[in-house]
């Protein structure tokens, strides 16, 4: 079965792929996609606590000269969901990348699509949002690299799609108190994602 399946954001397509293998234990399934997605797909699961990355292995094309795609693969079992990445070219060839559901991002070869279709449940994935194209370690959101004419800069006044997270606080919290505690969540957050990153040689 080939069917196409459209997500606004990864982020979407990394929680209808959660709730396919959690709701299956039975279920084993691979998503193939090129660097970018396949990072932005981990860096999401690294947020859940009952994941086991069992082997990732993912470089950019700078660091390793790969630019193909890569395997994620995803099954359950005993409460935990199984993880792992690894390039699908080897040795110039392509490596079987099917599992019981086949999810194929749509910026990948084509040549993939005759070893699944026959064998397994096949997708084809598709994600409107593009990435950002900010070279910044940041985002755009702390450096202003998109345009704004105006005289606040965009993280003031929302006049482009670089908007700042609004948090409506409903506990007895003054403002300072409630920016230092944002804050100080912000900043542990960051720190989990940058021992994450230095393990996986992001």
């Amino acid at each position: 079965m080939n069917k196409d399946l459209n997500f606004e954001y990864i982020e979407d397509f990394a929680d209808y792929i959660v709730e396919r293998v959690e709701t299956d234990e039975e279920l084993f399934a691979t998503v193939v996609c090129k660097f970018e997605e396949a990072k932005e797909i981990i860096k999401y699961f690294m947020l859940f606590g009952d994941v086991d990355f069992e082997n990732i292995q993912i470089e950019s094309s700078d660091e390793r000269g790969y630019d193909d795609e890569f395997c994620i693969e995803l099954w359950y079992n005993d409460g935990i969901i199984n993880f792992s990445c690894s390039p699908l070219m080897v040795n110039d060839e392509y490596e079987n990348p099917c599992g019981d559901e086949t999810y194929l991002f749509d910026n990948c070869s084509a040549a993939l699509i005759p070893l699944c279709e026959e064998i397994t449940d096949l997708y084809f994935v598709s994600i409107e949002d593009e990435f950002d194209e900010c070279d910044c370690d940041e985002g755009c959101n702390e450096c202003n690299c998109c345009e704004c004419d105006c005289d606040e800069g965009c993280n003031e006044c929302n006049c482009c799609e670089c908007k700042p997270y609004v948090v409506n606080v409903k506990v007895d919290l003054d403002k300072d108190k409630a920016e230092d505690f944002i804050r100080k969540f912000r900043n542990d957050f960051y720190k989990e994602v940058d021992v994450f990153k230095s393990l996986l040689d992001f």
